[in-house]
Protein backbone atom coordinates (compact mmCIF):
# COMPACT_ATOMS: atom_id res chain seq x y z
CA UNK A 1 0.00 0.00 0.00
CA UNK A 2 2.36 2.50 1.56
CA UNK A 3 4.74 3.68 -1.51
CA UNK A 4 8.04 6.31 0.28
CA UNK A 5 7.59 9.63 -2.15
CA UNK A 6 9.33 9.50 -5.29
CA UNK A 7 8.68 5.77 -5.67
CA UNK A 8 6.01 3.75 -8.18
CA UNK A 9 5.67 0.75 -9.44
CA UNK A 10 7.48 0.01 -12.58
CA UNK A 11 4.55 -2.67 -13.89
CA UNK A 12 2.39 0.10 -15.48
CA UNK A 13 4.79 0.85 -17.46
CA UNK A 14 4.79 -2.92 -19.31
CA UNK A 15 3.36 -2.81 -23.00
CA UNK A 16 1.36 -5.89 -23.13
CA UNK A 17 1.63 -8.04 -26.70
CA UNK A 18 -0.07 -11.13 -27.67
CA UNK A 19 1.82 -13.69 -25.59
CA UNK A 20 2.78 -11.50 -22.82
CA UNK A 21 -1.28 -11.08 -22.53
CA UNK A 22 -1.52 -14.73 -22.40
CA UNK A 23 0.64 -15.04 -19.89
CA UNK A 24 -1.50 -12.44 -17.59
CA UNK A 25 -4.82 -14.10 -18.50
CA UNK A 26 -3.28 -17.35 -16.87
CA UNK A 27 -3.42 -16.40 -13.06
CA UNK A 28 -7.23 -16.50 -13.86
CA UNK A 29 -7.35 -19.64 -15.20
CA UNK A 30 -6.26 -21.98 -11.98
CA UNK A 31 -8.13 -25.66 -12.73
CA UNK A 32 -9.91 -24.56 -16.03
CA UNK A 33 -7.14 -25.50 -18.02
CA UNK A 34 -8.37 -29.29 -18.79
CA UNK A 35 -11.73 -27.42 -19.40
CA UNK A 36 -10.00 -25.28 -21.90
CA UNK A 37 -8.64 -28.24 -22.93
CA UNK A 38 -11.05 -30.00 -23.83
CA UNK A 39 -13.03 -27.28 -25.05
CA UNK A 40 -10.45 -26.32 -27.75
CA UNK A 41 -10.32 -30.47 -28.88
CA UNK A 42 -13.69 -29.97 -29.10
CA UNK A 43 -13.70 -27.14 -31.64
CA UNK A 44 -10.98 -29.08 -33.39
CA UNK A 45 -12.94 -32.03 -33.79
CA UNK A 46 -15.61 -28.95 -35.37
CA UNK A 47 -12.83 -28.37 -37.82
CA UNK A 48 -11.72 -31.14 -39.26
CA UNK A 49 -15.57 -32.46 -39.83
CA UNK A 50 -15.87 -28.95 -41.83
CA UNK A 51 -13.10 -29.94 -43.47
CA UNK A 52 -13.65 -33.69 -44.16
CA UNK A 53 -17.45 -32.41 -45.53
CA UNK A 54 -16.39 -31.18 -48.76
CA UNK A 55 -14.44 -34.30 -49.82
CA UNK A 56 -17.21 -36.67 -48.67
CA UNK A 57 -19.68 -34.68 -51.16
CA UNK A 58 -17.31 -34.11 -53.79
CA UNK A 59 -17.42 -38.12 -53.99
CA UNK A 60 -20.51 -38.53 -53.54
CA UNK A 61 -21.12 -36.06 -57.05
CA UNK A 62 -18.14 -38.29 -58.79
CA UNK A 63 -19.89 -41.73 -57.95
CA UNK A 64 -23.09 -40.49 -59.32
CA UNK A 65 -21.90 -38.58 -62.27
CA UNK A 66 -19.29 -40.83 -63.65
CA UNK A 67 -20.02 -44.51 -61.94
CA UNK A 68 -23.13 -44.22 -61.58
CA UNK A 69 -22.81 -46.21 -57.78
CA UNK A 70 -25.98 -45.85 -56.25
CA UNK A 71 -24.78 -47.62 -53.04
CA UNK A 72 -21.60 -46.28 -52.53
CA UNK A 73 -23.41 -42.89 -52.59
CA UNK A 74 -25.89 -44.15 -50.22
CA UNK A 75 -23.07 -45.27 -47.79
CA UNK A 76 -21.11 -41.87 -47.97
CA UNK A 77 -24.76 -40.22 -47.42
CA UNK A 78 -25.25 -42.12 -44.17
CA UNK A 79 -21.50 -41.37 -43.35
CA UNK A 80 -22.47 -37.78 -43.93
CA UNK A 81 -25.37 -37.58 -42.20
CA UNK A 82 -24.56 -38.60 -39.05
CA UNK A 83 -21.06 -36.52 -39.17
CA UNK A 84 -23.15 -33.67 -39.61
CA UNK A 85 -25.21 -34.97 -36.27
CA UNK A 86 -22.82 -35.67 -33.95
CA UNK A 87 -21.37 -32.39 -34.73
CA UNK A 88 -24.78 -30.62 -33.81
CA UNK A 89 -24.43 -32.73 -30.45
CA UNK A 90 -20.77 -31.32 -30.48
CA UNK A 91 -21.89 -28.45 -30.97
CA UNK A 92 -24.13 -28.03 -28.14
CA UNK A 93 -22.05 -30.00 -25.54
CA UNK A 94 -19.07 -27.49 -26.87
CA UNK A 95 -21.52 -24.10 -25.87
CA UNK A 96 -22.33 -25.64 -22.64
CA UNK A 97 -18.75 -25.86 -21.43
CA UNK A 98 -18.14 -22.44 -22.80
CA UNK A 99 -20.79 -21.56 -20.75
CA UNK A 100 -19.30 -22.40 -17.59
CA UNK A 101 -15.93 -21.31 -18.25
CA UNK A 102 -17.14 -17.86 -19.36
CA UNK A 103 -18.78 -17.22 -16.07
CA UNK A 104 -15.95 -18.64 -14.04
CA UNK A 105 -13.68 -16.87 -15.85
CA UNK A 106 -15.41 -13.50 -15.63
CA UNK A 107 -16.47 -14.29 -11.89
CA UNK A 108 -13.17 -14.16 -10.95
CA UNK A 109 -11.61 -11.37 -12.55
CA UNK A 110 -14.02 -9.41 -11.39
CA UNK A 111 -13.52 -10.28 -8.01
CA UNK A 112 -9.87 -9.96 -8.32
CA UNK A 113 -10.10 -6.23 -9.50
CA UNK A 114 -12.40 -5.34 -7.28
CA UNK A 115 -10.47 -6.42 -3.74
CA UNK A 116 -7.54 -4.64 -5.97
CA UNK A 117 -9.75 -1.57 -6.03
CA UNK A 118 -11.23 -2.16 -1.98
CA UNK A 119 -7.26 -2.53 -0.85
CA UNK A 120 -5.71 0.03 -3.41
CA UNK A 121 -3.53 2.75 -1.29
CA UNK A 122 -5.08 6.08 -0.64
CA UNK A 123 -2.68 7.86 -2.99
CA UNK A 124 -3.25 5.62 -6.08
CA UNK A 125 -7.04 5.69 -4.93
CA UNK A 126 -7.76 9.32 -4.90
CA UNK A 127 -5.78 9.57 -8.41
CA UNK A 128 -7.83 7.15 -10.36
CA UNK A 129 -10.89 7.45 -12.51
CA UNK A 130 -13.77 5.86 -10.38
CA UNK A 131 -16.15 5.55 -13.76
CA UNK A 132 -13.26 3.96 -15.53
CA UNK A 133 -12.89 1.14 -12.49
CA UNK A 134 -16.66 0.87 -12.78
CA UNK A 135 -16.33 -0.06 -16.27
CA UNK A 136 -13.64 -2.03 -15.91
CA UNK A 137 -14.97 -4.47 -13.50
CA UNK A 138 -18.75 -4.85 -14.58
CA UNK A 139 -18.90 -4.24 -18.81
CA UNK A 140 -15.04 -4.94 -19.70
CA UNK A 141 -13.57 -8.46 -17.60
CA UNK A 142 -15.54 -10.58 -20.48
CA UNK A 143 -13.19 -9.66 -23.04
CA UNK A 144 -10.40 -11.88 -21.27
CA UNK A 145 -12.91 -14.44 -22.16
CA UNK A 146 -13.47 -13.32 -25.55
CA UNK A 147 -9.24 -12.96 -25.89
CA UNK A 148 -8.89 -16.49 -25.06
CA UNK A 149 -11.62 -17.92 -27.21
CA UNK A 150 -12.01 -16.01 -30.09
CA UNK A 151 -8.38 -14.31 -30.36
CA UNK A 152 -6.55 -17.75 -29.14
CA UNK A 153 -8.95 -20.91 -29.59
CA UNK A 154 -10.75 -20.29 -32.96
CA UNK A 155 -7.56 -18.55 -34.37
CA UNK A 156 -5.59 -21.49 -34.31
CA UNK A 157 -8.35 -23.73 -35.57
CA UNK A 158 -8.75 -21.40 -38.10
CA UNK A 159 -5.14 -21.69 -39.44
CA UNK A 160 -5.14 -25.26 -39.46
CA UNK A 161 -8.41 -24.98 -41.43
CA UNK A 162 -6.43 -22.46 -43.94
CA UNK A 163 -3.78 -25.20 -44.18
CA UNK A 164 -5.54 -28.40 -44.66
CA UNK A 165 -7.76 -26.42 -47.14
CA UNK A 166 -4.39 -25.71 -49.33
CA UNK A 167 -2.95 -29.44 -48.64
CA UNK A 168 -6.06 -30.89 -49.97
CA UNK A 169 -6.01 -28.01 -52.99
CA UNK A 170 -2.67 -29.04 -53.83
CA UNK A 171 -2.80 -32.35 -53.77
CA UNK A 172 -5.85 -31.54 -56.31
CA UNK A 173 -4.00 -29.49 -58.25
CA UNK A 174 -1.03 -27.63 -57.43
CA UNK A 175 -1.59 -24.42 -59.73
CA UNK A 176 -4.74 -24.15 -58.17
CA UNK A 177 -3.14 -23.85 -54.72
CA UNK A 178 -0.90 -21.64 -55.67
CA UNK A 179 -3.91 -19.34 -56.95
CA UNK A 180 -5.49 -19.81 -53.53
CA UNK A 181 -2.12 -19.24 -51.56
CA UNK A 182 -1.53 -15.92 -52.82
CA UNK A 183 -4.56 -14.76 -49.84
CA UNK A 184 -2.54 -15.98 -47.02
CA UNK A 185 0.36 -13.05 -46.95
CA UNK A 186 -1.69 -10.87 -48.51
CA UNK A 187 -4.29 -10.71 -45.73
CA UNK A 188 -1.33 -11.37 -42.83
CA UNK A 189 -0.24 -8.07 -43.70
CA UNK A 190 -3.18 -5.42 -44.50
CA UNK A 191 -4.47 -7.07 -41.08
CA UNK A 192 -0.70 -6.50 -39.37
CA UNK A 193 -1.24 -3.24 -41.23
CA UNK A 194 -4.72 -1.72 -40.40
CA UNK A 195 -4.00 -4.14 -36.38
CA UNK A 196 -1.75 -1.10 -35.10
CA UNK A 197 -3.58 1.60 -36.08
CA UNK A 198 -6.81 0.19 -34.67
CA UNK A 199 -5.21 -0.57 -31.16
CA UNK A 200 -4.08 3.12 -30.93
CA UNK A 201 -7.63 4.14 -31.92
CA UNK A 202 -10.02 1.82 -29.11
CA UNK A 203 -7.06 2.63 -26.60
CA UNK A 204 -8.00 6.63 -26.76
CA UNK A 205 -11.18 5.51 -27.24
CA UNK A 206 -11.51 3.08 -23.85
CA UNK A 207 -9.56 5.65 -21.98
CA UNK A 208 -12.07 8.91 -23.47
CA UNK A 209 -15.03 6.51 -22.68
CA UNK A 210 -13.66 6.21 -18.79
CA UNK A 211 -13.94 9.62 -18.24
CA UNK A 212 -16.86 10.29 -19.53
CA UNK A 213 -18.52 8.02 -17.49
CA UNK A 214 -16.35 8.70 -14.03
CA UNK A 215 -17.40 12.19 -15.25
CA UNK A 216 -21.72 11.44 -15.54
CA UNK A 217 -21.76 9.95 -12.25
CA UNK A 218 -20.29 13.21 -10.38
CA UNK A 219 -23.18 15.04 -12.87
CA UNK A 220 -25.84 12.39 -11.70
CA UNK A 221 -24.85 13.12 -8.07
CA UNK A 222 -24.34 17.09 -8.61
CA UNK A 223 -27.87 17.70 -10.96
CA UNK A 224 -29.88 19.98 -8.33
CA UNK A 225 -26.52 22.17 -7.63
CA UNK A 226 -26.51 22.28 -11.47
CA UNK A 227 -30.02 23.39 -11.61
CA UNK A 228 -29.49 25.94 -8.55
CA UNK A 229 -25.93 27.29 -10.06
CA UNK A 230 -28.32 28.15 -13.57
CA UNK A 231 -25.08 26.21 -15.20
CA UNK A 232 -27.09 23.56 -17.64
CA UNK A 233 -26.09 24.70 -20.73
CA UNK A 234 -22.75 24.70 -19.50
CA UNK A 235 -22.58 21.07 -18.86
CA UNK A 236 -24.60 20.35 -21.58
CA UNK A 237 -22.09 21.64 -23.83
CA UNK A 238 -19.27 19.66 -22.06
CA UNK A 239 -21.56 16.62 -22.52
CA UNK A 240 -21.64 17.23 -26.13
CA UNK A 241 -17.65 17.72 -26.35
CA UNK A 242 -17.40 14.34 -24.51
CA UNK A 243 -19.62 12.83 -26.99
CA UNK A 244 -17.68 14.33 -29.92
CA UNK A 245 -14.76 12.73 -28.93
CA UNK A 246 -15.84 9.30 -28.34
CA UNK A 247 -17.34 9.19 -31.58
CA UNK A 248 -14.29 10.86 -33.81
CA UNK A 249 -12.00 7.72 -31.78
CA UNK A 250 -14.70 5.30 -32.54
CA UNK A 251 -15.01 6.21 -35.93
CA UNK A 252 -11.14 6.44 -36.86
CA UNK A 253 -11.06 2.68 -35.31
CA UNK A 254 -14.02 1.94 -37.90
CA UNK A 255 -12.88 3.12 -40.62
CA UNK A 256 -9.58 1.32 -40.35
CA UNK A 257 -11.29 -2.12 -40.00
CA UNK A 258 -13.81 -1.06 -42.80
CA UNK A 259 -10.65 -0.29 -45.17
CA UNK A 260 -8.66 -3.57 -44.05
CA UNK A 261 -11.95 -5.43 -44.45
CA UNK A 262 -12.33 -3.72 -48.10
CA UNK A 263 -9.39 -4.19 -49.41
CA UNK A 264 -8.79 -8.04 -48.43
CA UNK A 265 -12.83 -8.66 -49.76
CA UNK A 266 -11.52 -6.78 -53.18
CA UNK A 267 -8.61 -8.88 -53.50
CA UNK A 268 -10.35 -12.13 -52.19
CA UNK A 269 -12.65 -10.75 -55.89
CA UNK A 270 -10.09 -10.33 -58.17
CA UNK A 271 -8.60 -14.14 -56.96
CA UNK A 272 -12.05 -15.39 -57.18
CA UNK A 273 -12.39 -14.57 -60.83
CA UNK A 274 -9.02 -15.93 -61.72
CA UNK A 275 -9.85 -19.05 -59.87
CA UNK A 276 -12.90 -19.52 -61.71
CA UNK A 277 -11.06 -18.97 -65.46
CA UNK A 278 -8.99 -21.78 -64.47
CA UNK A 279 -11.37 -24.15 -63.07
CA UNK A 280 -13.42 -23.53 -66.53
CA UNK A 281 -10.18 -24.57 -68.50
CA UNK A 282 -9.29 -27.46 -66.31
CA UNK A 283 -12.71 -28.47 -66.49
CA UNK A 284 -13.10 -28.13 -70.26
CA UNK A 285 -10.10 -30.11 -71.21
CA UNK A 286 -11.16 -32.73 -68.82
CA UNK A 287 -8.56 -32.47 -66.15
CA UNK A 288 -10.31 -31.94 -63.69
CA UNK A 289 -13.75 -33.88 -62.18
CA UNK A 290 -17.03 -31.73 -61.10
CA UNK A 291 -16.84 -33.47 -57.74
CA UNK A 292 -13.02 -31.87 -57.64
CA UNK A 293 -15.03 -28.78 -58.55
CA UNK A 294 -17.28 -28.32 -55.95
CA UNK A 295 -14.42 -29.18 -53.49
CA UNK A 296 -12.49 -26.72 -54.61
CA UNK A 297 -14.89 -23.96 -54.71
CA UNK A 298 -16.15 -25.18 -51.21
CA UNK A 299 -12.32 -24.52 -50.06
CA UNK A 300 -12.17 -21.65 -51.46
CA UNK A 301 -15.16 -20.02 -49.80
CA UNK A 302 -14.04 -21.72 -46.44
CA UNK A 303 -10.62 -20.02 -46.93
CA UNK A 304 -11.73 -16.93 -47.46
CA UNK A 305 -14.39 -17.25 -44.95
CA UNK A 306 -11.10 -18.15 -42.34
CA UNK A 307 -8.57 -15.34 -43.29
CA UNK A 308 -11.30 -13.09 -42.75
CA UNK A 309 -11.60 -14.30 -39.13
CA UNK A 310 -8.06 -14.44 -38.71
CA UNK A 311 -7.77 -11.09 -40.06
CA UNK A 312 -10.70 -9.88 -37.76
CA UNK A 313 -9.96 -11.24 -34.70
CA UNK A 314 -6.40 -9.98 -35.15
CA UNK A 315 -7.51 -7.12 -35.04
CA UNK A 316 -10.32 -7.34 -32.61
CA UNK A 317 -6.92 -8.79 -30.56
CA UNK A 318 -5.50 -5.40 -30.62
CA UNK A 319 -8.62 -3.73 -28.95
CA UNK A 320 -9.12 -6.22 -26.49
CA UNK A 321 -5.29 -5.94 -25.29
CA UNK A 322 -5.77 -2.40 -24.91
CA UNK A 323 -8.77 -3.14 -22.59
CA UNK A 324 -6.85 -5.86 -20.89
CA UNK A 325 -3.53 -3.57 -20.23
CA UNK A 326 -5.82 -1.39 -18.82
CA UNK A 327 -6.90 -4.07 -16.49
CA UNK A 328 -3.35 -4.98 -15.54
CA UNK A 329 -2.42 -1.67 -14.90
CA UNK A 330 -5.75 -1.93 -12.39
CA UNK A 331 -4.57 -4.46 -10.91
CA UNK A 332 -0.69 -3.07 -10.18
CA UNK A 333 -1.56 -0.55 -8.13
CA UNK A 334 -0.03 -0.16 -5.02
CA UNK A 335 -2.53 -1.96 -2.05
CA UNK A 336 -2.54 -2.38 1.40
CA UNK A 337 -0.60 -5.48 1.11
CA UNK A 338 2.85 -3.71 0.88
CA UNK A 339 1.98 -2.47 4.70
CA UNK A 340 4.67 -5.05 6.73
CA UNK A 341 2.75 -4.18 10.04
CA UNK A 342 2.51 -8.02 11.29
CA UNK A 343 1.41 -7.70 14.71
CA UNK A 344 -1.75 -7.20 16.86
CA UNK A 345 -2.41 -4.19 18.31
CA UNK A 346 -4.42 -4.12 21.58
CA UNK A 347 -5.15 -0.16 23.21
CA UNK A 348 -5.53 -0.40 27.10
CA UNK A 349 -4.89 3.01 27.76
CA UNK A 350 -5.55 5.13 24.18
CA UNK A 351 -1.96 7.36 24.49
CA UNK A 352 -0.54 8.80 21.48
CA UNK A 353 2.50 9.95 20.57
CA UNK A 354 4.23 11.55 17.14
CA UNK A 355 7.52 11.92 17.04
CA UNK A 356 9.32 13.97 14.39
CA UNK A 357 6.59 13.00 11.92
CA UNK A 358 6.43 14.13 8.54
CA UNK A 359 4.65 13.31 5.04
CA UNK A 360 4.25 14.51 1.52
CA UNK A 361 2.59 13.93 -1.00
CA UNK A 362 3.93 13.27 -4.56
CA UNK A 363 7.48 15.32 -4.53
CA UNK A 364 5.50 18.51 -2.97
CA UNK A 365 6.27 20.01 0.21
CA UNK A 366 5.59 18.50 3.50
CA UNK A 367 2.34 18.63 4.17
CA UNK A 368 3.43 17.56 7.59
CA UNK A 369 6.14 18.49 8.56
CA UNK A 370 8.73 17.10 11.64
CA UNK A 371 5.69 16.74 14.33
CA UNK A 372 5.57 15.75 17.45
CA UNK A 373 2.85 15.52 19.48
CA UNK A 374 1.77 13.52 23.06
CA UNK A 375 -1.62 12.72 23.52
CA UNK A 376 -2.32 11.21 27.07
CA UNK A 377 -4.38 8.33 28.36
CA UNK A 378 -8.55 9.06 28.01
CA UNK A 379 -7.42 13.00 26.73
CA UNK A 380 -9.75 14.89 24.48
CA UNK A 381 -7.61 16.92 22.06
CA UNK A 382 -8.79 19.39 19.50
CA UNK A 383 -6.45 19.96 16.34
CA UNK A 384 -7.12 22.99 15.00
CA UNK A 385 -5.49 25.56 11.93
CA UNK A 386 -6.47 27.49 8.40
CA UNK A 387 -7.79 24.76 5.65
CA UNK A 388 -4.40 23.04 4.14
CA UNK A 389 -2.22 23.29 7.37
CA UNK A 390 -2.54 18.84 7.70
CA UNK A 391 -4.82 18.31 10.18
CA UNK A 392 -7.12 15.48 8.53
CA UNK A 393 -3.43 14.49 6.67
CA UNK A 394 -2.63 13.81 10.41
CA UNK A 395 -5.28 11.35 10.86
CA UNK A 396 -4.75 9.79 7.60
CA UNK A 397 -1.54 9.03 8.55
CA UNK A 398 -2.51 7.47 12.53
CA UNK A 399 -5.04 5.11 10.64
CA UNK A 400 -2.35 3.87 7.97
CA UNK A 401 -4.08 5.16 5.50
CA UNK A 402 -0.63 7.11 4.53
CA UNK A 403 3.46 5.72 5.67
CA UNK A 404 5.11 9.06 6.84
CA UNK A 405 8.71 9.97 5.18
CA UNK A 406 9.83 10.65 8.23
CA UNK A 407 9.18 9.56 12.10
CA UNK A 408 6.96 7.42 13.86
CA UNK A 409 3.54 7.07 15.43
CA UNK A 410 2.87 5.17 18.51
CA UNK A 411 -0.27 3.59 20.32
CA UNK A 412 0.71 2.60 23.99
CA UNK A 413 4.23 2.68 22.85
CA UNK A 414 3.54 0.36 20.38
CA UNK A 415 4.80 1.73 16.65
CA UNK A 416 1.36 1.43 14.37
CA UNK A 417 4.10 0.23 11.21
CA UNK A 418 4.70 -2.89 13.33
CA UNK A 419 0.83 -3.76 14.01
CA UNK A 420 -1.54 -4.45 11.31
CA UNK A 421 -3.81 -2.41 9.51
CA UNK A 422 -7.14 -4.27 10.97
CA UNK A 423 -5.90 -3.83 14.28
CA UNK A 424 -5.31 -0.78 14.19
CA UNK A 425 -8.82 0.28 12.45
CA UNK A 426 -10.57 -1.50 15.07
CA UNK A 427 -9.32 0.05 17.39
CA UNK A 428 -9.49 3.62 16.02
CA UNK A 429 -13.28 4.85 15.18
CA UNK A 430 -13.54 8.08 12.46
CA UNK A 431 -16.80 10.19 12.53
CA UNK A 432 -16.52 12.74 8.99
CA UNK A 433 -18.60 16.01 8.23
CA UNK A 434 -19.53 13.39 5.17
CA UNK A 435 -21.29 10.36 6.85
CA UNK A 436 -21.18 7.38 4.17
CA UNK A 437 -24.86 6.49 3.54
CA UNK A 438 -25.96 3.59 1.79
CA UNK A 439 -28.55 3.03 -0.28
CA UNK A 440 -30.16 0.49 2.15
CA UNK A 441 -32.42 -0.33 5.17
CA UNK A 442 -31.37 2.01 8.54
CA UNK A 443 -30.39 -1.44 9.81
CA UNK A 444 -27.99 -1.71 7.77
CA UNK A 445 -26.51 1.24 7.32
CA UNK A 446 -26.27 1.32 11.63
CA UNK A 447 -24.60 -2.09 11.51
CA UNK A 448 -22.23 -1.72 8.80
CA UNK A 449 -19.33 -2.97 10.69
CA UNK A 450 -20.75 -5.66 12.78
CA UNK A 451 -23.92 -7.44 11.14
CA UNK A 452 -23.88 -10.18 14.05
CA UNK A 453 -25.30 -7.09 16.66
CA UNK A 454 -28.18 -8.66 18.63
CA UNK A 455 -31.63 -7.09 18.52
CA UNK A 456 -31.13 -5.56 22.30
CA UNK A 457 -27.82 -4.01 21.68
CA UNK A 458 -28.85 -2.46 18.71
CA UNK A 459 -31.95 -0.69 20.38
CA UNK A 460 -29.86 0.04 23.20
CA UNK A 461 -26.91 1.89 21.12
CA UNK A 462 -29.45 3.30 19.03
CA UNK A 463 -30.84 5.57 22.32
CA UNK A 464 -27.58 6.31 23.15
CA UNK A 465 -26.56 7.85 19.83
CA UNK A 466 -29.82 9.65 19.62
CA UNK A 467 -31.33 7.77 16.84
CA UNK A 468 -33.74 5.57 18.33
CA UNK A 469 -36.54 7.91 18.37
CA UNK A 470 -36.33 9.65 14.97
CA UNK A 471 -36.14 5.84 13.17
CA UNK A 472 -39.14 4.85 15.52
CA UNK A 473 -41.20 7.51 13.64
CA UNK A 474 -39.99 5.95 9.87
CA UNK A 475 -43.00 3.66 8.20
CA UNK A 476 -40.67 0.70 8.61
CA UNK A 477 -38.29 1.62 11.49
CA UNK A 478 -34.93 -0.27 10.73
CA UNK A 479 -36.10 -2.04 7.62
CA UNK A 480 -36.94 1.58 6.17
CA UNK A 481 -34.59 2.01 3.03
CA UNK A 482 -32.32 5.32 3.28
CA UNK A 483 -32.16 5.66 -0.58
CA UNK A 484 -28.62 7.29 -2.05
CA UNK A 485 -26.63 9.29 0.27
CA UNK A 486 -29.51 9.05 2.59
CA UNK A 487 -31.50 11.50 1.02
CA UNK A 488 -34.39 11.78 3.54
CA UNK A 489 -31.95 12.52 6.34
CA UNK A 490 -31.16 15.76 7.77
CA UNK A 491 -27.40 16.29 8.30
CA UNK A 492 -27.72 16.06 12.70
CA UNK A 493 -29.69 12.09 11.67
CA UNK A 494 -26.09 11.56 9.56
CA UNK A 495 -24.40 12.69 11.98
CA UNK A 496 -26.34 10.23 14.54
CA UNK A 497 -26.36 7.18 12.81
CA UNK A 498 -22.26 7.95 12.42
CA UNK A 499 -22.14 8.03 16.14
CA UNK A 500 -24.25 4.60 16.44
CA UNK A 501 -21.83 2.99 14.63
CA UNK A 502 -18.95 4.20 16.41
CA UNK A 503 -20.83 2.68 19.40
CA UNK A 504 -21.52 -0.05 17.88
CA UNK A 505 -17.84 -0.41 17.05
CA UNK A 506 -16.66 0.75 20.59
CA UNK A 507 -13.42 1.50 20.00
CA UNK A 508 -10.66 2.98 22.90
CA UNK A 509 -9.39 5.82 20.39
CA UNK A 510 -12.15 8.38 18.08
CA UNK A 511 -11.27 11.21 15.23
CA UNK A 512 -14.00 13.33 14.71
CA UNK A 513 -12.64 15.16 11.52
CA UNK A 514 -14.96 18.29 11.17
CA UNK A 515 -18.11 16.40 11.94
CA UNK A 516 -20.10 19.35 12.51
CA UNK A 517 -18.86 21.98 9.90
CA UNK A 518 -22.12 21.63 8.03
CA UNK A 519 -24.52 21.58 10.49
CA UNK A 520 -26.61 24.05 12.47
CA UNK A 521 -25.77 25.89 15.71
CA UNK A 522 -28.96 23.99 17.17
CA UNK A 523 -28.56 20.50 15.73
CA UNK A 524 -24.60 21.06 16.71
CA UNK A 525 -25.32 21.23 20.11
CA UNK A 526 -27.39 18.13 20.11
CA UNK A 527 -24.99 16.46 18.69
CA UNK A 528 -22.42 17.10 20.90
CA UNK A 529 -24.43 16.13 23.55
CA UNK A 530 -24.23 12.62 22.17
CA UNK A 531 -20.41 13.16 21.95
CA UNK A 532 -20.22 13.97 25.69
CA UNK A 533 -22.03 10.40 26.46
CA UNK A 534 -19.37 8.75 23.68
CA UNK A 535 -16.52 10.35 24.93
CA UNK A 536 -16.32 9.02 28.46
CA UNK A 537 -13.03 6.79 28.83
CA UNK A 538 -12.19 7.15 25.30
CA UNK A 539 -9.12 9.06 23.90
CA UNK A 540 -10.66 11.44 21.32
CA UNK A 541 -8.85 13.52 18.59
CA UNK A 542 -11.20 16.20 17.70
CA UNK A 543 -10.15 17.99 13.88
CA UNK A 544 -12.40 21.41 14.06
CA UNK A 545 -13.20 24.76 12.61
CA UNK A 546 -15.89 25.52 14.60
CA UNK A 547 -15.13 27.18 18.34
CA UNK A 548 -17.65 25.17 20.00
CA UNK A 549 -16.17 21.76 18.90
CA UNK A 550 -12.64 23.18 20.44
CA UNK A 551 -14.19 23.94 23.77
CA UNK A 552 -15.17 20.36 24.57
CA UNK A 553 -11.31 19.52 24.36
CA UNK A 554 -9.13 19.51 27.58
CA UNK A 555 -6.14 20.48 24.69
CA UNK A 556 -6.15 21.99 21.79
CA UNK A 557 -2.83 22.31 19.68
CA UNK A 558 -2.46 24.77 16.29
CA UNK A 559 -1.17 23.04 13.45
CA UNK A 560 0.85 25.74 10.85
CA UNK A 561 2.25 24.44 7.78
CA UNK A 562 2.54 20.94 9.06
CA UNK A 563 3.73 21.40 12.57
CA UNK A 564 2.15 22.22 16.23
CA UNK A 565 3.07 25.83 16.66
CA UNK A 566 1.32 26.23 19.81
CA UNK A 567 -1.20 24.04 22.55
CA UNK A 568 -2.84 24.59 25.51
CA UNK A 569 -6.51 24.61 27.11
CA UNK A 570 -8.91 26.09 25.07
CA UNK A 571 -10.39 28.53 27.71
CA UNK A 572 -6.69 29.80 28.52
CA UNK A 573 -6.07 29.81 24.64
CA UNK A 574 -9.49 31.53 24.17
CA UNK A 575 -7.76 34.52 26.68
CA UNK A 576 -4.49 34.67 25.96
CA UNK A 577 -3.50 33.40 22.27
CA UNK A 578 -3.39 35.79 19.28
CA UNK A 579 -3.38 32.69 17.28
CA UNK A 580 -6.67 31.18 18.48
CA UNK A 581 -8.40 33.84 18.66
CA UNK A 582 -7.83 35.06 15.55
CA UNK A 583 -8.23 31.45 13.79
CA UNK A 584 -12.04 31.41 15.38
CA UNK A 585 -12.63 35.05 15.06
CA UNK A 586 -12.28 34.80 11.18
CA UNK A 587 -14.21 31.44 11.27
CA UNK A 588 -17.24 33.08 12.75
CA UNK A 589 -17.38 35.90 11.03
CA UNK A 590 -18.34 33.60 8.15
Amino acid sequence: MHVAVGKRKKGNAEKLNFFSTLSFLNQFLDKLHIQLVFFYFGWLFDTLAEVVAPILFGVMINQIVYYRNLSLFVQISLAFFGLSVFSCILYFLLYEMYGNVWNELIYRTRCRMFSVVQKMEAKAMSNSNYGDMAQLIQWQAMECVHFIVRNLIHNVNNYIRILICLVITFVINPWIALVLLVMVPVSVYISWKFGKKIREERGRNQEAYGGYISWLYEIFNALKDIRLLGAEKRVNRIFHRHQDKLIKTDIKAGIAALKAKQIIDNINTYIQMVLFAVLAFLALHQRLSIGSVIVILTYFSSLTGSLQSVSSNYMDAQNRITIIQRMKNLMEQPTVSSWKGKEILEVTRGEIECSNLSFAYSDKKMVVDKLDLHIREGEKIAIVGESGCGKTTLSYLMLGFYEPVMGEIKIDGKRISECTLRSIRENIGVVQQDVLIFDGTVRYNITLGNEHVTEDDLIRICKAAGVYDFVMEMEEQFETVLGRNGRQLSGGQKQRIAIARIYLKNPPIIIFDEATASLDNETESQIHEAWKKMLEGRTAIVIAHRQSSVMLCDKAAILSEGRIVETGEPEEMKRNSVRFRSLFAIREER
